[in-house]
């Protein structure tokens, strides 16, 4: 029994000896891998058939790769696009459907890390047209043309696309908006706020070219008139049309002011008494309540060269009593100022300058439909008579001479 004692007694010796021995181990026990960051903040901006998402993470020196997946309810979130930074766009998404979105960190040693909170944003179609698409405005107020889902509430609409003088208006499908002084190129933006409260990140935009100058056109109808045509100002504080007229090139304000229109519908004006083989130049300004607003190019014309009028066809009829009564036909010319008939016991038939001039002038009659006039003659005596047809240029062309007597 003695012996058996000292030999457990040695066991438990080298026992308790071989619990003081341990083995360096390359992994030590309770050593894991770190987390890293969780992205937070993860926001979802719906812009047109595309989504932004941005977030923030609290140590991004720990983090080399986002990653990024998303479902639409039918499966399980995938991943469907990667970035270095804190935002990202997705544009290959499906039209019309609704995401939801989550966002993990790939730590420095390959690790992904716990993805973020989930956000839900829709891809839908947004847009803006200005004026139904129209190349040219004479306006400046224009009417934008708003494509958007039924859970937009607001807009902004501005040619800042910061929006910086902007406002929130509520949404509508048509909304007036006026452009900026000056023609020229107008490039209009417009954003969204949704009913969730989140916003549109990327404005849409759409262009149109301001041309409130008017568009001047003359054309010569004959060797005084020049007729002038220009476009309609659709300006909101209207005061008039001015038009000048100069010999030279450089017409302006300073030049003959021939007309006045207080009119805006008033956008034709034809110039008379001008010189015949004549150029013409045209400006037409619009005037404001607070001074001239827009003037428009210069137009030319030249009017006709100027020829004698028609020779008038002349017949007399003498009646038993000496009464008579001449006719002639009538002129066609457009430069048609009176007739002058003469009347002389002498022939007139010769120069018509010196007929003019001899002959005793009966009557001028203005009206070139007024071919008739009636007299009497003395008993015993022959006369002659002449029509002559005169141009507001003053030349004139004289008929044939017809003579009569009291028979």
């Amino acid at each position: 029994m003695r012996n058996l004692l000292i030999i457990f007694a040695v066991a438990v010796m080298v026992l308790g000896a071989s619990c003081d021995r341990h083995i360096e181990s390359k992994d030590p026990v309770g050593s894991y891998p770190a987390t890293g960051p969780i992205p937070v903040n993860v926001r979802a901006y719906t812009n047109d058939a595309s989504i932004k998402l941005s977030w923030e993470v609290s140590d991004g020196s720990a983090v080399s790769l986002f990653r990024v997946y998303a479902t639409t309810g039918e499966d399980d979130f995938s991943l469907i696009d990667s970035t270095t930074g804190l935002e990202i766009d997705l544009d290959d998404l499906l039209v019309n459907r609704t995401y939801a979105f989550q966002v993990a960190g790939i730590q420095n040693n390959g690790i992904e890390g716990p993805r973020s909170e989930t956000v839900v944003a829709s891809v839908v179609l947004l847009s803006l047209v200005v004026n139904d698409g129209a190349d040219f405005t004479r306006s400046r107020s224009v009417v934008a043309g708003l494509g958007a889902p039924g859970t937009v509430t607001h807009i902004q609409i501005s040619e800042d696309s910061t929006f910086a003088d902007a406002v929130w208006e509520v949404y509508s499908p048509q909304t007036l908006f006026t452009l900026s002084d000056g023609d020229g190129v107008k490039k209009v933006y417009a954003r969204f706020q949704f009913s969730d409260g989140t916003r549109s990140d990327v404005p849409v935009s759409d262009d149109i070219t301001l041309d409130t100058q008017p568009t001047l056109t003359a054309e010569a109808l004959s060797s005084f008139q020049i007729s002038l045509r220009w476009t309609r100002s659709e300006i909101a504080d209207f005061e008039s049309y001015r038009v000048y007229r100069s010999e030279l090139p450089s017409v302006g304000s300073g030049s003959d002011l021939v007309t006045t229109y207080a009119n805006p519908a008033a956008i034709s004006y034809t110039d008379t008494s001008l010189d015949a083989a004549t150029t013409y130049y045209y400006r037409v300004a619009v005037m404001t309540d607070t001074g001239q607003y827009a003037v428009s190019n210069v137009a030319d014309a030249a009017t006709e060269v100027n020829e004698a009028p028609a020779a008038p066809d002349l017949f007399l009829v003498v009646e038993s009593n000496g009464d008579y009564t001449l006719t002639w036909t009538a002129s066609s010319e457009a430069d048609f100022k009176e007739y002058r008939i003469f009347r002389s016991q002498d022939d007139i038939s010769g120069n018509e300058g010196t007929a003019e001039v001899t002959a005793n002038l009966l009557t001028i009659i203005s009206n070139r439909y007024g071919t008739s006039y009636s007299g009497g003659l003395v008993d015993g005596a022959t006369y002659n008579f002449r029509v002559f047809s005169t141009d507001r240029h003053g030349l004139s062309t004289a008929s044939n001479q017809v003579s009569g007597s009291i028979p």
